[in-house]
């Protein structure tokens, strides 16, 4: 590619002695000297570009593996909590069921299993009212000392 363009460059005259000896030194022009200076700094900015785009995409691997990292040891905690949870559940379910009779256990789980069901923003406070009608004095199909359901023993009624 041939070079018809001109560039004027003004500098002191110190420095335009600098470069003409530099250049004869080369054996070649003032202006292909200074040409070559220039396409060697536009090749290092290349370079620096691509380095900066390589650590920044480093940076951004590096990012995402931790993030994946504390994702997956999230999901661990979680899966351990929910096992834990679990077993809580079961084990305080079967502590209850000792001292209740199957009816109250029954009812118990009806009413956990309609909690469960509801929306979420829904008030989940049971209702003494809605419930089944109380057991009757002589009536020990629910369970417990007082006669009242599971659900309301555990709520402190």
């Amino acid at each position: 590619m041939s070079r018809t363009e001109p560039i004027t460059l003004y500098v002191t005259e110190q420095r335009k002695q600098e470069i003409e000896d530099r250049a004869e030194r080369e054996d070649t022009t003032v202006s292909s000297y200074l040409n070559h200076l220039i396409e060697r700094q536009l090749r290092v900015e290349a370079e620096d570009e691509l380095s900066a785009e390589s650590r920044a995409t480093e940076e951004l691997q590096r990012v995402i593996d931790e993030g994946t990292r504390q994702l997956r040891d999230a999901t661990e905690d979680l899966r351990e909590l929910n096992a834990k949870t679990g077993v809580y559940t079961i084990a305080n379910f079967e502590l209850l069921k000792q001292n209740q009779k199957q009816p109250a256990i029954k009812d118990a789980l009806s009413t956990g299993s309609l909690r469960l069901r509801e929306d979420l923003d829904l008030d989940t406070e049971v209702d003494p009212e809605a419930e089944s009608e109380p057991p009757s004095d002589d009536d020990d199909s629910n369970g417990g000392d007082t006669g009242g359901s599971l659900v309301e023993e555990l709520r402190g009624s």
